[in-house]
């Protein structure tokens, strides 16, 4: 009877227990997944207040433009761009093209040399975007211009990109423009389109509202040259160039803001191959970046700094956007189920799941809804068991170069 007694005790016992772990569990991936809702819900919704500005017909002044293509073997894509950008409406004396060559074949830069532009030729034993714009801000050639803008080599400008980016620069020093998807050739380029408009959403368009710095995407950027000459040769990133820049600059108290009007088309990633490359690049850049200026992120939210924290902690806190929409319906599935057996609040995830997905097809561009999407949509489960995979993979990705190739472009 007492053997009885305390067995009975045991798994009484072991049952509380049981419900403490699985409660504990709740309120931490809740709180997280809660936070990532919260915080695109109302960044996505402020964004529908964003003002278009509108361009003057007569500028009061031209800023001299250096315009700066990092092109490390990018042979395939490189000659197309760089003859569509000279295509520019922006008064030919006033801007030129930089083309920043490390690792182009002879033949690739000697037809870059019977161009209008400005051939810069680099070689380092270790690439990286920083190094090839350092060594490009050393040119004799940079002392004519006031202000920088950095492309990608896939990079193309809308006509009228620099005289916008002229305009905005009157009042900023640092500005985002807006980065269109130039290709939906397959279900991964849509997917790649869609993820690159939500975050125009929430961590460009929303926090320009709100007067917040703007994320950086490594291209279609413009920047007074003497501030952003002065960040750069401090840093030494290997990935997350773009990350690096915004936090450094903030540090020097300029805010970077976003232009919706000036627009360049990029090309999206449409090879699985690519794909992985890129977001562990992202994802490393991530996380390294967060651990960086963390300390400095907090002291600075204690120093009443919003716009720091919001930068270099709130927005980093967030994993990719797919892996938490993959985590949101897993933990919501599983909620639904283990509520048969008492625990977790099935309706709270619902409720988070239905929000979340909600506000993501809310700010989904119009353009995106198609057969494509909903071909999309299929792969989009394959899409996010590949990065979640990815998180197990980022050991030293942060400190090499991890270079995406191009297909080729007439």
């Amino acid at each position: 009877m007492i053997r009885v007694g305390y067995i009975y005790v045991v798994l009484y016992s072991l049952n509380d227990i049981t419900f403490i772990i699985m409660g504990l569990l709740e309120i931490i991936i809740g709180t997280y997944c809660a936070y990532f809702v919260a915080y695109n819900l109302i960044f996505a919704l402020v964004s529908f207040l964003y003002k278009k500005s509108k361009l003057n017909e007569l500028p009061d002044a031209f800023h001299n433009i250096a315009v700066l293509v990092p092109a490390y073997k990018c042979d395939a894509v490189i000659l197309s761009t760089v003859r569509k950008n000279l295509e520019t409406v922006y008064p030919k004396e006033h801007w030129k093209l930089f083309v920043i060559a490390d690792g182009l074949t002879s033949t690739t830069r000697e037809l870059l040399k019977e161009m209008p532009i400005e051939l810069v030729e680099v070689n380092f034993e270790k690439s990286t975007k920083v190094k090839s714009l350092q060594r490009c801000m050393d040119h004799p050639t940079m002392e004519e211009y006031d202000t920088v803008v950095i492309l990608d080599a896939d990079n193309v400008m809308e006509a009228d990109f620099l005289m916008h980016m002229n305009q905005k620069l009157e009042k900023e020093n640092a500005i985002q423009g807006l980065r269109e998807a130039s290709n939906q050739n397959n279900s991964l380029a849509v997917l790649d389109g869609i993820s690159e408009s939500l975050n125009i959403t929430t961590f460009r368009q929303g926090p320009e509202v709100l007067g917040l710095s703007v994320s950086l995407c490594g291209s279609g950027m413009a920047f007074k040259k003497k501030p952003f000459l002065e960040v750069l040769k401090k840093m030494n990133s290997i990935g997350g160039f773009d990350r690096e820049l915004e936090f450094e600059l903030l540090s020097d108290g300029v805010r970077s803001s976003f232009l919706k009007e000036a627009i360049v088309y990029d090309e999206k990633t449409d090879e699985l191959s690519n794909f992985k490359k890129q977001r562990t690049r992202w994802i490393s850049s991530h996380f390294h970046y967060l651990k960086k200026y963390f300390k400095k992120g907090m002291i600075q939210f204690l120093k009443g700094n919003f716009t720091y924290f919001h930068s270099t902690i709130l927005r980093n806190l967030q994993l990719p956007r797919a892996i938490n929409i993959g985590l949101l319906t897993l933990f919501t599935l599983l909620a639904v189920g283990l509520s048969f057996l008492g625990f977790w609040n099935w309706k709270v995830w619902v409720i988070l799941w239905s929000v979340n997905t909600l506000i993501t097809f809310l700010v989904i561009p119009r353009s995106f809804f198609n057969r494509k999407l909903i071909n999309a949509l299929f792969r989009l489960p394959k899409v996010i068991f590949s990065m979640f995979l990815l998180l197990f993979r980022l050991k030293g990705a942060n400190r090499k170069f991890i270079h995406t190739t191009h297909k080729v472009r007439t």
